[in-house]
């Protein structure tokens, strides 16, 4: 008895220093974008904002849906006593094939490059940063997810998700602070503190024996593990990215840094909802085990109060101070730029007003449920984009974001109703039932 107290205090400092750090990850984002949008010009800041995409969906396909995959099974060789992976599989699978194919994508981004195409938005050296920071950025999630598989979830929380955004802001600053602004300088400075973080932490975690490979007996891994997880992990990255990609080809690096600017702030929108899903989480997954549905339900509208109505407060402040930071940023008010915030707030409030399908899905055991719909959503979207805006601009790309949340979440959340009676929407606020 005298020990449970101090581990259940223990516990609760952990659960709210991770609730901190969820929310310190999703503004640090925002940071990023703001400190760049101010140190950097449109054009610059296009490019900038491209590469940062790029990166992000190219360390979700190099890194072959490894981090999920050693979420699941770490802990599960831990249980049953099974030997690690062995090093050289492990070599293979997470470092010299995921090298290979990033050094691959930059030699093949600069060769366009080198064509002078007009569509292509990047100039020389920048697909190499592109592809170096997806490279580095996919061994940091590696890395986050060993160390959330067999020890700390707060180190790995700011291993995966914060120590990337942070290289680069350091970067960022930094090179800025030293008179160079070149959007390739800046990455290198990223990917050279990337490097640095993850090379300090193998070590330290070799020290502590917590990476699961080797040993005499150890086990090689098969692909066809690996992309069980895979793909799910390429199109949710691909669903928040792909706009300001795509973007960078049909309306060029200019109009994609306004756009980028207007997107990431209205972003703010969502943070609570991103809160919300690790408080939730754990209890849909044990309520689904049980059978409880009211526990399913209560925890659908706990969800909808904690992220919508805080959404509808940061919306009318984004809106009522739009007149300043369109000011600060040099961004005009015109029709167009007014049309894509006005259209990327409805989007934001939407998809949060829609409640949690995905994670409700993948909780209660339907995860082909969310691949279906984000792989519906990402053709969808995509086609839309391309055909869109190059005939519509970036307004076209604005309204993409409602198709690609339209997409994803009312086919769920139809489903999910019809097969558990879940109304996970913010229909629930105005329903009887419980709220726990």
């Amino acid at each position: 008895m005298t020990d449970a107290k101090p581990k259940g205090r223990k516990g609760l400092i952990e659960y709210i220093i991770l609730i901190g750090l969820r929310g310190g990850i999703s503004f640090s984002q925002l940071i990023i974008v703001l400190v760049a949008g101010t140190l950097l010009d449109k054009a610059d800041f296009g490019r900038f904002a491209i590469i940062y995409a790029g990166a992000r969906l190219l360390a979700s396909i190099a890194g072959f849906g490894a981090p999920s995959y050693l979420l699941k099974d770490v802990p599960f060789r831990q249980a049953q006593g099974r030997p690690w992976h062995s090093l050289k599989s492990a070599s293979a699978w997470f470092l010299a094939l995921p090298l290979a194919l990033c050094a691959a994508t930059g030699a093949a981004l600069e060769g366009v490059n080198s064509l002078n195409l007009p569509f292509y938005p990047l100039g020389p050296g920048e697909g190499a940063m592109l592809a170096a920071t997806g490279f580095f950025w996919s061994v940091a999630l590696l890395f986050g997810a060993w160390v959330r598989a067999t020890r700390s979830s707060m180190e790995a929380m700011f291993v995966s998700d914060l120590a990337p955004p942070l290289a680069l802001l350091f970067g960022l600053v930094g090179l800025w602070l030293a008179g160079v602004e070149s959007v390739a300088a800046i990455f290198l400075a990223c990917c050279a503190l990337l490097l640095l973080g993850q090379v300090a932490l193998l070590a330290i975690h070799s020290l502590r024996r917590w990476i699961p490979v080797g040993g005499a007996n150890a086990e090689p891994i098969a692909l066809k593990d690996l992309t069980a997880y895979w793909g799910a992990v390429i199109l949710q990255t691909a669903s928040t990215q792909i706009d300001v990609i795509i973007a960078g080809a049909v309306v060029g690096p200019v109009a994609t840094g306004i756009y980028a600017l207007i997107k990431r702030i209205t972003n703010i929108i969502a943070i609570p909802q991103s809160i919300v899903v690790w408080i939730l989480a754990p209890r849909v997954s044990r309520a689904t085990a049980v059978g409880d549905s009211s526990g399913l339900q209560a925890a659908a509208r706990y969800g909808a109060k904690m992220a919508f109505l805080p959404a509808l407060a940061i919306t009318a402040a984004i809106a009522v101070s739009a007149p300043l930071w369109f000011a600060h940023f040099d961004i005009a008010r015109n029709a167009a730029n007014i049309a894509v915030l006005a259209l990327l707030l409805f989007a934001n409030v939407f998809s949060v007003g829609c409640g949690l399908p995905i994670m409700f899905a993948t909780q209660t055991g339907n995860p082909s449920l969310a691949v279906k719909a984000l792989g519906m959503a990402n053709i969808i979207t995509a086609i839309w984009l391309l055909v869109a805006g190059h005939f519509f601009g970036v307004v076209a790309i604005a309204i993409g974001q409602t198709i690609m949340f339209a997409c994803i979440n009312l086919p769920v959340g139809r489903t999910l109703k019809a097969k558990y009676g879940l109304q996970i929407s913010a229909l629930n606020l105005i329903s009887k039932g419980p709220m726990q």
